[in-house]
């Protein structure tokens, strides 16, 4: 599946120069050339694609095939852009999962797989609070906050 025009927005990473403004929802990378798509969600969008142009133009990226695919075109071949603007930042993992599953982003795309992120809550709690959760033995931290959100959210 092609992304549309009208579906993303483009984003010049060298004309992002406002750090006090930060946009929060779902983003691509995509090869021009191939077509794959690498799917990601951020509480800052600006900073997480810098932070991944940085890794991709020192060879480092976590991504091995998104690493890959930048050597063999090289940097022009890509674009970056917003898929979604998400306000709720609970919300974003669930979006970045959905977009990935609707872009096919896994068979044709660089993402390794659709719920990689599958707990994962952007929420910052304190370091005390962290070690009384981790105490519960409930899983891990962020399956521990997905449950507690998702139950207070039924009761309240």
């Amino acid at each position: 599946m092609l992304l549309r025009k009208s579906s993303c927005v483009s984003i010049k990473i060298a004309e992002m120069t406002d750090k006090k403004a930060s946009i929060q929802g779902i983003y691509f990378i995509r090869n021009a050339k191939t077509g794959e798509m690498y799917v990601g969600s951020a509480k800052n969008i600006q900073k997480r694609l810098s932070a991944h142009i940085i890794d991709l133009v020192s060879g480092t990226h976590i991504n091995p095939l998104l690493q890959e695919s930048w050597e063999k075109f090289g940097p022009t071949s890509f674009a970056f852009g917003i898929l979604e603007i998400v306000h709720a930042i609970e919300e974003l993992s669930d979006k970045e999962i959905s977009w990935i599953v609707k872009l096919d982003a896994v068979n044709n795309g660089f993402n390794v797989k659709s719920n990689q992120h599958k707990f994962r809550t952007h929420i910052k709690i304190n370091p005390d609070t962290h070690w009384e959760l981790e105490e519960l033995e409930l899983g891990s931290m962020n399956s521990t906050l997905a449950n507690l959100l998702k139950y207070y959210r039924k009761h309240h």
